[in-house]
């Protein structure tokens, strides 16, 4: 691997998410939505200018992306988002958790496949066909965790 993907970055997010669950930052939504904005803004300034330069190493290690992010969260965490009647919570914490644990192996063995069966690669149908797959293989578990031989499954996840 590769130092930015290792665990003590991983302690940046840490802090970050630990001083907004612990102290409730407050910022206007207008305040941050245009915030939001120009960070989305200069990140993708950010990452045309490595690309232009031939200085892209990986797709996930910018600069800019830690405000983003920051700013997407205060945004979300300080707003009520009300779940609408009839959406089975606990089926939506399967399904990301499902998706989550199987996501970066559909994503690497989907290159290899399209590269065996003479497809193109282009990184939104990588995304596409990840994000499809993913979600059928957590419906799949879903609904077989319930049968008789398939109660293995609710320790798949």
């Amino acid at each position: 691997g590769s130092p930015h993907n290792s665990f003590f970055v991983a302690f940046v997010w840490i802090v970050i998410g630990k001083m907004i669950a612990e102290h409730h930052f407050f910022i206007s939504n207008k305040k941050v939505i245009v915030a939001l904005v120009l960070s989305i803004l200069l990140l993708y300034v950010e990452y045309f200018t490595l690309k232009h330069f031939c200085l892209v190493k990986t797709n996930d290690c910018y600069v800019m992306l830690i405000p983003t992010a920051v700013l997407l969260f205060v945004l979300i965490g300080q707003n009520t988002i009300g779940i609408p009647d009839g959406v089975n919570t606990m089926k939506c914490r399967k399904m990301s958790t499902i998706i989550y644990c199987v996501h970066l192996t559909i994503a690497s063995l989907l290159p290899q496949l399209l590269r065996f069966m003479h497809l193109p690669q282009n990184n939104v149908l990588l995304f596409l066909f990840t994000i499809t797959i993913s979600v059928l293989i957590g419906l799949l578990i879903i609904a077989l965790e319930d049968r008789k031989y398939f109660k293995i499954l609710k320790y798949s996840y």
